[in-house]
């Protein structure tokens, strides 16, 4: 009857090191991830929308996101582009993903994108607390891009602090495990 413990116990190992593996696999996947987006993101400013979205319950606000690297004049042709895009066709279908504007307008208002939907929560309403987002283009050539939210100026605070008290604590751990010369 010992013997039943013990294949009970090696079963029990067996799938705990198996789960520990997988979570080991996806936080490598996500970190790769990660790292793919704060290379080749593109940080994008986030304005309203003059047209709201009404889903039969609420109204949430629509919102334009524009290249951070585009000059005043640009970035104002754009924002009008999508003005007029959306006075004259109105809104896209609930599910519509980013719209760019090099979709809409041709390769020489590339710069922008239309948000039905920004990939935050936040309430039904008009504002938001983002002010920026990081846009990714797809790697595989689908026309799906990634959207990453820029945290609020505290919070982003907040986080830098927690990481530079964390690279100190490493650096100086890494200073006293270091062999003597």
């Amino acid at each position: 009857m010992p013997w039943l413990a013990w294949i009970g116990v090696g079963a029990w190992l067996l799938i705990a090191i198996g789960v520990l593996l997988l979570r080991l696999s996806v936080l490598r996947d996500l970190r790769a991830e990660n790292e793919r987006i704060f290379e080749h993101g593109v940080a994008h400013s986030i304005h309203r929308a003059s047209v709201d979205h009404d889903d039969g319950e609420a109204t949430w606000a629509t919102y334009i996101a524009l290249d951070h690297r585009l000059d005043d004049r640009r970035a104002a042709r754009i924002h009008a582009a999508f003005e007029q895009w959306l006075r004259l066709s109105g809104l896209p279908p609930s599910a519509s993903k980013p719209i760019s504007s090099t979709t809409l307008f041709g390769a020489q208002a590339q710069g922008g994108y239309f948000f039905l939907h920004l990939p935050v929560s936040q309430a039904a309403g008009a504002t938001t607390e983002h002010e920026w987002m990081l846009i990714t283009e797809p790697e595989d050539g689908s026309d799906e891009v990634v959207v990453t939210p820029v945290p609020v100026r505290k919070r982003l605070r907040r986080i830098r602090k927690r990481l530079r008290r964390k690279a100190a604590r490493r650096t100086s751990s890494s200073a006293w495990s270091s062999p003597a010369r």
